[in-house]
């Protein structure tokens, strides 16, 4: 992703065990409180960037109920985290969607992203039956209009190591950038007053070479379209593949 900000890793107590799956839920609650107060002291630390957040699977209970003990504790003037994005989470979709409003006004732009092929999502699927997570995708994908909803359901490998999604988390990290902006996301309409679901489709969003160039541009800082097409030009050996990357590159920098 560029490997601008230093990451910092968030371990709880899980067992990692399909057996012991529903006591590893029960134990996030506890794991929660030590979180909010690491988040906060993060906070607390004058003149840094404001620190972006994600979560994976289960780990998306965790983050959210620790957000949740934050929002409680006190108001902001402005948000103080930066991106959240939970991937596949493994929590109950209501609580999610009764969340997003307390969740959204502490970060920038909150991003789902969801799956029907997810390994994690397709366990919970078997021991919740019909009661819907978050994480999960295709038609039951979670709408709401504090959240960007994606789903990646088309994704050939690890939700958190698919080029594609490597992609995807850069330009959000370095541009803020709304779905609409970025690659291979077409919008699937909602219900009555619910914002559109963006599957995600593939093609050359899903070019590893898109996310290494990505990575270069937010290492080295590029602001504009015209400085992403030359860095392009000189990464990039292949006419055709530059061909097809210059609209990516150029609606993203715009």
């Amino acid at each position: 992703l560029g490997g601008v900000e230093p990451p910092i890793l968030y371990s709880w107590p899980a067992s990692a065990s399909t057996l012991d799956y529903m006591s590893d839920s029960a134990a996030t609650r506890r794991s929660a409180r030590h979180l909010a107060q690491v988040l906060q002291d993060l906070i607390a630390q004058p003149g840094g960037p404001r620190p972006h957040l994600l979560a994976r699977g289960m780990g998306a209970q965790v983050l959210t109920d620790a957000l949740e003990l934050i929002a409680a504790s006190r108001s902001f003037a402005a948000p103080p985290f930066g991106q959240l994005i939970l991937a596949a989470p493994d929590m109950d979709a209501e609580r999610l969607r009764d969340l997003l409003p307390v969740l959204r006004p502490l970060v920038q732009r909150i991003t789902l992203y969801a799956s029907e092929n997810d390994e994690q999502m397709q366990l919970a699927r078997r021991l919740y039956g019909p009661a819907l997570r978050a994480g999960w995708g295709g038609e039951a994908t979670l709408s709401d209009r504090a959240a960007d909803s994606l789903d990646v359901s088309a994704l050939q490998a690890d939700m958190l190591t698919a080029p594609a999604m490597l992609a995807d988390m850069a330009k959000l990290l370095g541009r803020d950038a709304g779905p609409e902006r970025r690659c291979g996301l077409t919008p699937v309409p909602g219900g009555v007053d619910e914002p559109p679901v963006w599957r995600f489709e593939g093609g050359i969003c899903s070019d590893p070479v898109l996310a290494g160039l990505l990575a270069r541009l937010r290492r080295d800082k590029i602001e504009t379209p015209d400085q992403a097409l030359e860095v392009m030009g000189a990464a990039v050996a292949d006419p055709a593949l530059r061909d097809a990357l210059a609209p990516v590159l150029s609606r993203l920098m715009r």
